[in-house]
C-alpha cells in the first residue's frame, strides 16, 4: 500500500469518526430535551433497554389515562345547557376550519 492511499484511509477514518460523533451528540441533545422518538432510539441503541423502553411507554399511557379521566370527569360536572354550549362551538370551529381549507385548497390551485 502506498503512502497516498494510507492517508486518504486515514482522512476518511476521522471524517466518519467526526460525522458520527455529531450525530451522537444531536440524538443525545433531542432525547435530553424530551423526543420520545430520539429517548427510545438512543436508549435502543446504546443503553440496551428494552426494559427502560417500557417504562417509557408505561408511563406515557398513564399519563393518557390520567388525562382522559380528568376530562371525563370534567365531562361528567357539565349541565346539559353547558355541553350544548360546547357542541354548538365546536361545530362552529369546525364549520370554520373546513370554510379555511377549503379557500387555501382553493387559493393553492388557482
Amino acid at each position: 500500500m502506498n503512502e497516498g492511499n494510507i492517508d486518504l484511509s486515514a482522512a476518511l477514518s476521522m471524517a466518519k469518526s467526526k460525522a458520527l460523533y455529531k450525530i451522537a451528540n444531536k440524538t443525545y441533545k433531542l432525547a435530553m430535551e424530551g423526543n420520545l422518538s430520539m429517548i427510545k432510539y438512543f436508549l435502543y441503541c446504546g443503553g440496551g433497554s428494552s426494559e427502560k423502553l417500557q417504562i417509557i411507554e408505561d408511563n406515557r399511557v398513564k399519563e393518557e389515562q390520567d388525562k382522559r379521566r380528568q376530562l371525563q370527569a370534567v365531562i361528567d360536572s357539565m349541565t346539559d345547557e353547558e355541553i350544548n354550549t360546547y357542541k354548538n362551538l365546536n361545530g362552529q370551529t369546525i364549520a370554520t376550519e373546513e370554510g379555511a381549507k377549503k379557500r387555501v385548497s382553493y387559493n393553492e390551485s388557482t
